[in-house]
C-alpha cells in the first residue's frame, strides 16, 4: 500500500521538488498537485488523498481557508501545512483550521517524509513539526519583523490609516504600481490575506500611529 499525497504550493520549483522527493519514497505516491488554493480544493475533493501538503500562502484561496474546507468537507484527508515562515499567529490559524502539523520549507527532506507518514498513520508527529502549545508561543515574531524594511513599515502604517495607493505614492515619491508591488510583497512576507489582518498585525506591534 502506498500513501496517496497531494501537493499544493504556488512556487512551481518548490512544488516540483516536493513531488520528486515524495516519488522517491517506496510507500508514497503523488496523486495530484496545484499552484493555487481553488484548483487544489477541486482536485482534493475529487481525489481524496491520504495527506494534502498545503502551502499557507496560496493565491485565490489561502492555505488556512483551503485547510478549513478540507477539514470540514473531506475529513479523511489530513493536512500538513507548509510555510517559509514560522510565526505563532499563522501556526494558530492553521491549527484552528484543522491542519495536523506544520513544517518549515527549510526542514530536512526526511522530516517532510516522516511527517507525511506520521500524519497518514495517525501517529504523533515529531515535536519539531507538531503544533506547539499556544502557551509556549510568543505573540509577536521577531523573525517576521526582520523581513520588513523601514519602507515596508512606513507603508503598513499608511495602509492601516486608510491612505490610498495614490496617496502613498505621492507621499513616498513612488509610482502607484510600485506601491502596489510593495503592498503585495508585505502581505506575502507576513502571510496575511486582508487589510483587517494587517491592521491587527500593526496593532500588536505598536505601528498604529498616524503618518
Amino acid at each position: 500500500m502506498k500513501w496517496r499525497v497531494f501537493v499544493a504550493d504556488d512556487h512551481a520549483v518548490v512544488r516540483r521538488g516536493i513531488v520528486l522527493l515524495i516519488e522517491t519514497q517506496a510507500d508514497m505516491e503523488v496523486v495530484g498537485e496545484a499552484g493555487d488554493g481553488e484548483t487544489a480544493w477541486r482536485q482534493i475533493r475529487e481525489l481524496l488523498p491520504d495527506v494534502a501538503i498545503v502551502d499557507i500562502s496560496l493565491p485565490v484561496l489561502n492555505g488556512a481557508q483551503l485547510t478549513e474546507r478540507v477539514n470540514d468537507q473531506c475529513p479523511t484527508v489530513k493536512v500538513l501545512a507548509l510555510s517559509a515562515y514560522s510565526d505563532s499567529v499563522h501556526m494558530k490559524a492553521l491549527k484552528r483550521a484543522g491542519a495536523k502539523a506544520y513544517i518549515h520549507k527549510r526542514a530536512a527532506a526526511d522530516e517532510l517524509t516522516s511527517a507525511i507518514r506520521d500524519i497518514a498513520n495517525g501517529t504523533e508527529v515529531h515535536q519539531s513539526i507538531a503544533f506547539k502549545d499556544e502557551a509556549g508561543q510568543s505573540q509577536t515574531s521577531p523573525s517576521l519583523n526582520a523581513l520588513l524594511s523601514p519602507r515596508d513599515i512606513e507603508i503598513i502604517k499608511m495602509v492601516v490609516w486608510g491612505h490610498t495607493n495614490k496617496d502613498i505614492a505621492g507621499r513616498m515619491h513612488l509610482s502607484i504600481k510600485t506601491v502596489e508591488g510593495y503592498k503585495a510583497k508585505i502581505m506575502e512576507k507576513l502571510q496575511l490575506a486582508s487589510r483587517v489582518e494587517l491592521v491587527r498585525y500593526a496593532l500588536r506591534h505598536g505601528w498604529m500611529e498616524e503618518v
